[in-house]
C-alpha cells in the first residue's frame, strides 16, 4: 500500500500541465479497491505537512468513495476538517472531488463556501460535487450556488453548473428557470444546450422555439428527444417524424 501512494505521490509532484493525470490516479485507483486499509490509510494522511501528499490522500478517499458506499459516512468528517483551513488550491480541488464522492449533504456548506474560490478548476470540481451531494430535500444554499456559478467567467464552470441546476436537480422556481434563461445566448455551444434542456425538463415553453430549431438542424444530441418528450407540444412533431422512428427515444417524444 505504502510503496502504491508514494508512486502515486511522486507523479503528482512531478506532473506538467500537459500530463494526464491518470499517471496520478493509477496506482491509487489500485489501492482503492481495498476499501476498508485503504480508507484509513487515505484520511490519515489528510493531515501531512505536505500539499502534494493531502492532495493525494484526497483523491484516494475520492476513488474509494465513488467505488464504495461503506467509507462514504467515515470519510466526510475529516475531509470538512481539511478544508476548513486548507489554503493549497489542489489540495481543495481534490477535496472537493473527494466530497462530491461521498454524496453526502454533510459537505454542502463547505462546497457553497469553495464556490467563491480564485481558481476556475476548484469552482469546477465544486460545481460538479454539489448536485452528487444534494438529496431530495434540496438545500437552497445549493441552489443560489449552482445559480451564481452559472454565470461564471470560465466556460467549465457555467457548463456544469448549468447542467447541474438544469438537469441533475428536481427544484423548479421562476429564479431557477430565469437563471437557466439567461445561459440560452451563451457563447459557449455546451451551455446554451444545457439551459434549453434545463428549461424544457421543466416545460417552460420559452424553451419550445430553441428545441424546435436544435430538431431541425439535423444532428442533434440524444436529450433533445427527452427534452421534445417533456415539452409535449404538437408543434415538434413533423421535425420529429424526421428521425428514425424505431428509436426509443424518437418514438417516446412522439
Amino acid at each position: 500500500q505504502t510503496e502504491l501512494f508514494e508512486r502515486a505521490v511522486d507523479a503528482a509532484r512531478h506532473l506538467s500541465p500537459q500530463d494526464d493525470y491518470d499517471t496520478v490516479f493509477a496506482p491509487l485507483v489500485a489501492l482503492a479497491d481495498d476499501a476498508p486499509e485503504a480508507t484509513e490509510a487515505a484520511l490519515a494522511r489528510l493531515g501531512s505537512d505536505d500539499a502534494v501528499v493531502r492532495a493525494t490522500a484526497c483523491d484516494l478517499a475520492g476513488l474509494i468513495c465513488e467505488r464504495n458506499e461503506a467509507p462514504r459516512k467515515r470519510a466526510v468528517q475529516p475531509l470538512l476538517h481539511l478544508v476548513a483551513s486548507e489554503v493549497d488550491e489542489d489540495v481543495l480541488w481534490s477535496a472537493a472531488r473527494a466530497l462530491g464522492a461521498t454524496a453526502s449533504s454533510l459537505a454542502l456548506p463547505a462546497l457553497v463556501a469553495l464556490a467563491q474560490q480564485s481558481d476556475a478548476d476548484v469552482r469546477t470540481q465544486v460545481a460538479v460535487a454539489i448536485p452528487a451531494c444534494t438529496d431530495e430535500d434540496v438545500d437552497p444554499s445549493a441552489v443560489l450556488a449552482l445559480i451564481g456559478l452559472t454565470d461564471d467567467s470560465d466556460a467549465d464552470v457555467r457548463n456544469w453548473a448549468t447542467f447541474g441546476l438544469g438537469r441533475q436537480l428536481a427544484t423548479d422556481s421562476q429564479v431557477v428557470r430565469d437563471a437557466l434563461w439567461a445561459r440560452v445566448a451563451d457563447e459557449s455551444q455546451d451551455v446554451r444546450e444545457e439551459a434549453v434542456a434545463g428549461l424544457a425538463r421543466r416545460r417552460d415553453q420559452r424553451s419550445l422555439p430553441l428545441v424546435a430549431r436544435l430538431l431541425e438542424s439535423g444532428d442533434v444530441p440524444s436529450w433533445l428527444f427527452d427534452a421534445a418528450a417533456s415539452l409535449a407540444d404538437s408543434s415538434l412533431v413533423p421535425a420529429l417524424r424526421d428521425y428514425d422512428q424505431a428509436d426509443d427515444l424518437v418514438r417516446r417524444a412522439l
